[in-house]
């Protein structure tokens, strides 16, 4: 669920309210102990009659800790670039990305893992924009499951104001770790 406002126009804005749902393909791959790279692929297909959003993420990963024992787990920073074309004012841009994420292994098929993502600066949208992304998961296998929230924020217009996009939604995966 996808809920804002976004330009109309020169400075108005429109209020909306959007349901979708998620299909995702993330591959993450370590070439050593400490350095891997990851791949996002994600098609946000609508339930109405809107445009499918269509987001592809390239990024390094550097593992900052992993750790044994009864509760192994990983602390991973990732820098890389992504962009997105689709459905929401702000799409069909360029952008870099910082995120940083933690996972454990309660059983040997069964991860859990908490995400954060920053897009600090945007190119090629009518506004700059400041995105931050968040989400939960589980893994069973190959599947991954979880909820995921997002917030857009844009500044611009005439006269000058500030456009956001909140979004809470679950999401399905296909993980390749």
């Amino acid at each position: 669920m996808a809920s804002g406002s976004h330009l109309v126009g020169v400075g108005s804005r429109e209020r909306y309210r959007l349901v979708s749902y998620d299909l995702q393909l993330y591959i993450t791959r370590f070439v050593s102990s400490r350095w891997g790279v990851n791949f996002d692929l994600t098609f946000d297909l609508p339930l109405e009659r809107e445009s499918v959003l269509v987001r592809g993420e390239f990024g390094a990963d550097l593992a900052i800790a992993s750790w044994g024992g009864k509760l192994p787990g990983s602390w991973i920073a990732s820098a890389g670039a992504g962009g997105d074309l689709g459905r929401y004012w702000y799409a069909g841009r360029g952008y870099p990305y910082l995120s940083t994420r933690l996972r454990v292994w309660p059983t040997r098929t069964i991860a859990l893992q908490a995400r954060y993502l920053a897009i600090p600066i945007s190119i090629g949208t009518t506004l700059p924009t400041w995105e931050q992304r968040a989400e939960l998961a589980t893994s069973v296998g190959l599947f991954q499951f979880g909820l995921h929230a997002s917030w857009v924020a844009a500044t611009g217009g005439d006269p000058v104001r500030v456009y956001t996009q909140q979004e809470l939604g679950a999401f399905i995966a296909l993980a390749v770790m």
